[in-house]
């Protein structure tokens, strides 16, 4: 089994980042579904949470988010990139990682391929974002 991407298919960022996986920019190994059309109790994830953060379901089952699952999608790509995901959640650099991956999060309707429809607002039921 591969490491399960879920991506929100309503942001055009989102979606133009799933498309450069699926076109192994990266050389990666995983698999990828619409956090829309996937069952995410049956992963025990929070649809708001799926909204705010990338998730993987790793190939054991347990998940990633975040920063950490750009770490888990870098590990079983070909290359370089292990060790770039390797250095995502290294001691001294995971926080700087997370902050990025937030400010990137937040952003992510102003990235290329972003649009008016890639904002959580209002999109979350409970205000998270």
């Amino acid at each position: 089994m591969r490491p399960l991407v879920l991506y929100d298919a309503d942001c055009g960022f989102c979606t133009r980042t799933a498309e450069l996986l699926r076109k192994a920019w990266f050389g990666s190994r995983v698999d990828l579904q619409p956090l829309q059309t996937a069952d995410l109790a049956a992963h025990g994830i929070d649809p708001d949470d799926a909204l705010a953060q990338m998730h993987v379901v790793r190939a054991d089952g347990t998940l990633a988010i975040g920063h950490e699952a750009w770490a888990a999608i870098l590990h079983v790509s070909r290359g370089p990139w292990p060790l770039v995901g390797a250095a995502l959640t290294a001691p001294g650099l995971s926080w700087l990682s997370s902050r990025f991956y937030d400010w990137v999060a937040g952003n992510r309707g102003r990235l290329p391929g972003g649009t008016g429809a890639c904002s959580l607002e209002g999109r979350v039921s409970q205000g998270r974002a």
